[in-house]
């Protein structure tokens, strides 16, 4: 055969896009997120006002601990605006009831909280 191969034939004659330089990569960010799915959120949206926040600072707390289960961290909790300890102890049995989390709780001490997994 005469002429150009196949490949010279059709072969794109725009350029590759170049990838991203590493130094060119945004530097990872230093937060913590909590992951928070639509199903999750569709659940806490039926709840009261307080637990939505609640549960950020939970999942936040979860991963922190890599998953495991975690004591309450009572001061972090001071942060969400309308929250008493009545309100708050509320908030964790409705949390509870709607199988975000399971709680163990402790007579005078802070209740163990762990984050259940969402599927």
């Amino acid at each position: 055969m005469h002429g150009k191969s196949f490949s010279e034939k059709f072969r794109s004659k725009n350029e590759p896009p170049k990838t991203a330089s590493t130094s060119a990569r945004l530097p990872r960010s230093q937060e913590r997120v909590a992951r928070i799915t639509e199903t999750i959120a569709e659940k806490l949206l039926g709840l009261e006002h307080v637990c939505w926040p609640l549960f950020t600072i939970l999942g936040i707390e979860s991963i922190r601990h890599h998953g495991r289960a975690f004591v309450l961290p009572v001061d972090a909790l001071g942060t969400i605006k309308g929250l008493s300890r009545r309100s708050m102890y509320r908030a964790l049995a409705q949390l509870e009831t709607c199988g975000l989390i399971s709680v163990q709780r402790r007579a005078p001490k802070p209740p163990v909280i762990t984050v259940t997994k969402q599927d």
